[in-house]
């Protein structure tokens, strides 16, 4: 069966069989990889455009040597050596050692070529649902982004930690201390509880999510030490966002700019935006944090979400305030 499909730059169409259609993807995104080669190393590339995770970079480096070394060989293969250089990654993958994430993904991609129509990204996911990062992950070829809808909700005070004061009718939260003479009350099981050695400013929203695919988005430009979200209803409340199992962040203060799961952060080289817009796809298992003055993506975690989702905040300076979105920005 012959298939056409037009390439993202309006280049003339390609005909042929499907595993053309499939060399033809892989030619599209390896362009992108070699595109700034010059300004940025390989690997945090790959990891940029949901070719590589970080557990494949691991896995890579160990198998193949320094990252630099593996920076300079893939810089040689990459560009030059098409299709067979990744079969060749994914050979020395399986013999190598005991997971194989590239070699599987890749085979994944090839089944999933025979259904496509036009070129999408390799996104690789895994079943038992850890959190993969992409920095400057483009959404656009996502079709299901389409369909997003805006979500609507407040904080929910019921959950908020108790230096955490709500105003404009549910809508902004700031952080407020009493350092002498703080009268202790007792707080709702499902209040997050501030400790001496972990201060856990945080809030949920009101509404969680499911299914589909929602959005929203925070002022943050008056604060400088944030860390925004979702989590699930049983997040640990003695623990920051990001620091469990159960809760995934976007973490911001004047010492760090990161992705945050599990007590494992992902750097990133941001800076600090005005507005940051969320967008989550339960079903797709896709978390997206954005700068939506500067139209660009932050950073991506790609997961499979078992639970319902509530939208996750903590402040320690400053002030947040939900914003009243309209429409789900064009450039997503």
């Amino acid at each position: 069966m012959d298939v056409v499909f037009f390439s993202p730059g309006g280049s003339a169409p390609v005909v042929g069989s499907m595993s053309e259609l499939h060399r033809s993807i892989l030619r599209d995104h390896r362009a992108a990889l070699v595109s700034d080669m010059n300004t940025r190393h390989v690997l945090p590339h790959l990891l940029a455009t949901g070719v590589l995770t970080d557990r494949l970079e691991a896995e890579i480096i160990t198998t193949g040597g320094s990252r630099q070394a593996m920076n300079e060989a893939l810089l040689q293969v990459l560009p030059t050596r098409g299709d067979q250089a990744f079969r060749e990654l994914c050979t020395a993958l399986r013999n190598g050692s005991q997971q194989s994430y590239l070699a599987d993904a890749l085979e994944q991609a090839e089944n999933a070529a025979q259904g496509l129509d036009r070129p999408q990204p390799l996104v690789m996911t895994d079943s038992e649902g850890p959190a993969y990062p992409h920095a400057d992950f483009s959404l656009q070829d996502a079709t299901s982004y389409l369909t997003a809808s805006v979500l609507i909700f407040k904080f929910n005070p019921n959950t908020a930690h108790r230096d955490i004061q709500l105003s404009q009718n549910n809508n902004t939260i700031h952080r407020v201390t009493i350092k002498n003479g703080r009268k202790e009350t007792s707080c709702c099981r499902d209040q997050f509880v501030d400790t001496r050695f972990l201060p856990n400013p945080t809030v949920l929203g009101d509404v969680s999510v499911s299914s589909s695919v929602y959005y929203w988005e925070v002022n943050v430009w008056t604060s400088l030490t944030y860390r925004i979200g979702v989590a699930y209803e049983n997040v640990p409340r003695h623990l920051c966002l990001g620091d469990s199992n159960a809760s995934w962040c976007l973490v911001h203060s004047p010492m760090e700019c990161s992705g945050r799961h599990n007590g494992k952060s992902f750097a990133m080289n941001i800076l600090s935006p005005e507005r940051v817009g969320v967008l989550l796809d339960f079903g797709g298992g896709r978390l997206s944090f954005c700068d939506v003055e500067r139209r660009r993506i932050l950073h991506t975690f790609l997961a499979h979400f078992s639970q319902p989702l509530y939208p996750a905040f903590s402040v320690w300076d400053g002030e947040l305030s939900l914003v009243s979105v309209s429409k789900v920005p064009g450039f997503l």
